[in-house]
């Protein structure tokens, strides 16, 4: 989801999760954290695992995009299909529609997303894909 393949900070990762796991001090530090962060967190990891499942089946290439609004549409569905309380204090209809089961705010969420989200975003040209002409002219000419 990342895309981090630097190795340096994959092992600054994996070593300050050791450091937290030997230090009960740091480790407390890390569980002041709120369940709601916690639980949205692992949502969205589990079902980027999932997409990353997906996507080794599928013919084409499934972009960062595609995976962030699939995560977090599955996400949504599945927090509200599972937690029954979760729209108790809204309004009737607004129970029926959504809290029935987790479909309709995951298909909700997923066209919403597909909205939002831009499709591509233009790259910055490099620099040996400029022309001579597109260089930017000297002073002394």
């Amino acid at each position: 989801m990342t895309k981090v393949v630097n190795r340096f900070a994959i092992s600054m990762g994996a070593i300050f999760l050791v450091i937290c796991g030997f230090c009960p001090k740091i480790g407390a530090l890390m569980s002041i954290m709120p369940q709601s962060v916690l639980g949205g967190a692992a949502v969205m990891m589990f079902a980027s695992i999932l997409i990353s499942g997906i996507e080794l089946i599928t013919k084409e290439p499934i972009g960062s995009r595609e995976i962030t609004i699939i995560s977090v549409a599955i996400g949504l569905g599945y927090g509200l299909g599972a937690t029954t309380g979760a729209t108790s204090h809204l309004p009737y209809y607004v129970q029926l529609i959504f809290g029935g089961s987790g479909i309709v705010p995951c298909s909700l969420c997923a066209i919403l997303l597909n909205i939002i989200l831009p499709k591509k975003s233009k790259n910055a040209p490099y620099m040996w894909d400029m022309d001579e002409k597109d260089d930017v002219k000297r002073v002394d000419d």
